[in-house]
């Protein structure tokens, strides 16, 4: 995790600094979960970072979904109460009602 103080919250310096530290973390998250396709010996899997500057995530994934012209996505569920999902928001409720193609959720 980055810490940032006051001083340093609207600079494009800690924004660049963050956004490397985002894209390094990211290139060894898709090295680890590549390995692990290899190792369950899946076939014809693409996996891909995406880098959007949208608000959410959701909205990178179904602007993602839109332009790839996609089939089908698999986006996982954690089990939030009805309570947490209003408060922070679900991710795979957001995929399901936007996503331009079929969604299938993997439920906890």
């Amino acid at each position: 995790a980055i810490t940032l103080g006051p001083e340093e919250m609207f600079t494009t310096q800690s924004y660049d600094s963050i956004t490397r530290a985002q894209a390094e973390r990211a290139k060894q998250l898709l090295k680890g979960y590549q390995a692990l396709c290899v190792d369950m010996k899946l076939e014809n899997f693409e996996l891909k970072v995406l880098a959007k500057d949208v608000c959410s995530a959701g909205e990178a994934v179904v602007q993602f979904l839109e332009d790839e012209g996609s089939d089908a996505v698999y986006v996982g569920n954690r089990g939030l109460n009805p309570v947490q999902r209003l408060l922070m928001g679900s991710f795979s409720n957001y995929i399901v009602n936007h996503s331009p193609c079929d969604v299938y959720v993997a439920r906890k």
